[in-house]
């Protein structure tokens, strides 16, 4: 969380260089991700992975291009993963039931073109492409094989609809809701002559206050 909280510092410091009469807005959104991981093992799809929820923060400034159309940059910590069910039967026992989370944390980009629907309660779609640095993972157990081997960077897009309050004390309410699918296999390689691959995507819900 260390180098996390620095590079969210890093963005916010940056953020701050752009010329002031171009921005429209800045601030911070948090929430829960509902993040997924589709495997194929040896040409099983989606073999046996279920969501597992997790955590997003993250900072953004909004820039000024026509009256309903602007551009959203944003900085996110996010964390995604799976979750799997494994049930173990022995001479004592029916069956005993274990659950894996293993979790992949990212430092992710984003630049969003946002458009805006109504004016008032300000309804807008976003969309626009997204870079994901990992920086950590944790609960690999089983995985590890894999987890060790993952590629470092992701790439994809996000897609989403949000509604912005209208002004209250100098601030505005964010909700969002996105869908955020990778474009890439972050793994892709042989684990006992069968042909594996790993695959991120994930579901974000979003609060935010924008200044």
């Amino acid at each position: 969380m260390k180098k996390t909280t620095i590079a969210l510092l890093l963005m916010v410091f940056g953020f701050s260089d752009v010329q002031g009469q171009s921005i429209k807005g800045f601030g911070f959104k948090a929430g829960g991700t509902r993040a997924k991981q589709i495997w194929t093992w040896d040409q099983v799809h989606d073999f046996q992975k279920k969501p597992r929820l997790g955590m997003a923060v993250g900072t953004f400034v909004e820039l000024r291009a026509m009256p309903r159309f602007s551009a959203n940059l944003e900085a996110f910590y996010i964390q995604k993963g799976f979750e799997e069910q494994s049930v173990y039967a022995s001479k004592t026992t029916d069956g005993e039931t274990t659950t894996y989370r293993p979790r992949v944390d990212y430092l992710s980009f984003l630049l969003l073109a946002k458009f805006a629907l109504t004016e008032d309660i300000e309804a807008y779609l976003l969309c626009g492409p997204r870079v994901d640095i990992e920086i950590s993972r944790n609960d690999v157990a089983v995985y590890h094989q894999i987890y060790d081997n993952l590629q470092a960077i992701d790439v994809g897009g996000s897609i989403g609809f949000g509604v912005k309050s209208p002004e209250m004390h100098s601030m505005h309410v964010l909700l969002e809701m996105r869908y955020s699918p990778s474009a890439r296999q972050i793994f892709n390689d042989k684990i006992m002559d069968e042909n594996v691959t790993v695959k991120n995507q994930s579901l974000e819900f979003l609060m935010g206050f924008e200044f």
